[in-house]
Order: C-alpha cells, then sequence, then structure tokens
C-alpha cells in the first residue's frame, strides 16, 4: 500500500514539473521569436528609409565645370601627341 502511494507521489510530482518546463520553453520560444521580428521590421524600415534618400541638390556653376572638361581634354590630347612624337 505504501508504494502505491510514492508511485502516484512521484508521478504528481513528475507532471508538475514537467508542465512548468513545457511553459518556460514556450515563453523563451515566443521571446527570441518576437527578438527576431522586431529586428526583421527594423532592417525593412531601414532599408526603405536608405532607398527613398534624395541627394541633397546644390547650386552648380555650370560654365566652371565646361572649362575644366575643355582643360582636360587639351592635357589629354598633349600626352597623346607626345606619345606620337616618342613612338616615331
Amino acid at each position: 500500500m505504501l508504494s502505491i502511494f510514492y508511485i502516484l507521489i512521484y508521478s504528481y510530482n513528475f507532471a508538475t514539473s514537467f508542465d512548468k518546463n513545457i511553459s518556460e520553453m514556450a515563453v523563451t520560444r515566443l521571446k527570441r521569436k518576437a527578438k527576431r521580428n522586431k529586428v526583421k521590421s527594423k532592417v525593412r524600415q531601414e532599408t526603405i528609409q536608405r532607398l527613398n534618400t534624395k541627394p541633397v541638390i546644390k547650386s552648380v556653376d555650370v560654365e566652371q565645370i565646361k572649362e575644366e572638361f575643355a582643360k582636360g581634354s587639351k592635357t589629354a590630347k598633349a600626352k597623346k601627341e607626345a606619345k606620337a612624337e616618342k613612338e616615331d
């Protein structure tokens, strides 16, 4: 009779500890999933903001840029002529 009593107590303790472990594991899993979801949404929002950014438009002196290109093309022509003379 005493052994049946011990078996009942042991099975009750085992069942209650088993239920506690399951609930703790589920909470841990849900916390991890919630963190993952938050990180995903944060990354998504950052990429959307990055892709939607527009560059700052500054006032540009078009004539100055044309002069710089003209100077650059003259030096390039001079270098090509110098190479041609060396080869001859």
